[in-house]
């Protein structure tokens, strides 16, 4: 639940998208007064999302079309409100995933281990079983360092796995 609520009013989602939002992606049944209530209580305790949102929503009613950017100066031009708070926050978690690819290039060295895939916000990487740790350790590393350059003193959070298959994460 908290997961369709921080993600979903980060992105600028009202409290009826809010509802529908929970059931639709988490399967949680919550009803409009709930989401209302949430949407409320969320903004009030995150007052800075609140007054950024509110900015946006003037500058595009004002403009009809907004250029907006990543921390790495990435940029999109936006002409609904949902795009315009979701690109900067989902564009700089993409430009901290690519970042993080390089750095794992890089740091494995002479390391028999490769991506396979990238998916949303996830590294899929292919190594020995015998090597996993290693591996695990220097992507851990490269994910760390991209987050340190690119979110500067906002901590860096993250989870990495080792799994026989991709189904099993």
């Amino acid at each position: 639940m908290a997961k369709a609520i921080n993600f979903g009013l980060i992105y600028g989602i009202s409290p009826k998208s809010l509802m529908e939002y929970a059931e639709n992606n988490y399967g949680i049944d919550i009803s409009l007064k709930d989401a209302e209530q949430f949407h409320r209580r969320f903004f009030e305790v995150y007052s800075a999302f609140k007054n950024w949102h509110d900015r946006v929503k003037q500058e595009l009613f004002k403009k009809h079309s907004l250029t907006v950017y990543t921390l790495l100066g990435r940029k999109m031009v936006v002409h609904r409100f949902t795009e315009a708070v979701n690109f900067p926050v989902q564009g700089t978690g993409s430009d901290m995933l690519k970042m993080a690819v390089v750095f794992f290039g890089k740091l494995k060295k002479d390391v028999d281990a490769g991506i396979v895939n990238l998916v949303h916000d996830e590294i899929v990487v292919e190594t020995s079983e015998a090597d996993a740790q290693k591996v695990k350790d220097i992507l851990s590393e490269s994910m760390l360092r991209a987050g340190k350059i690119i979110l500067k003193k906002v901590p860096v959070k993250f989870e990495a796995e080792i799994v026989d298959t991709w189904a099993e994460k």
